[in-house]
């Protein structure tokens, strides 16, 4: 269940182009998130990929064919 959240979480980030604090509380809020070990690691998921996006972004490029961009990779829905 807390890796259903996690990658719902990582989801609405990506939708929402933004990974702040005020967002995380109101994901917490709307998914009626109230088991602080719930919440512990989904914020450490979440300033995980704050803090490395760039690495990320990169490990993906890296594994793209050569005529794919990040950019083109489709949201998952």
């Amino acid at each position: 269940a807390m890796r259903e959240l996690a990658f719902k979480l990582v989801y609405e980030t990506e939708v929402q182009k933004e990974n702040n604090e005020e967002n995380f509380e109101l994901f917490i809020e709307n998914n009626e998130i109230d088991d602080n070990t719930v919440i512990e690691y989904l914020k450490d998921i979440k300033d995980g990929i704050k803090e490395n996006t760039e690495e990320i972004d990169n490990l993906i490029k890296s594994n793209l064919k050569d005529n794919w961009s990040l950019n083109r990779i489709s949201k998952i829905y």
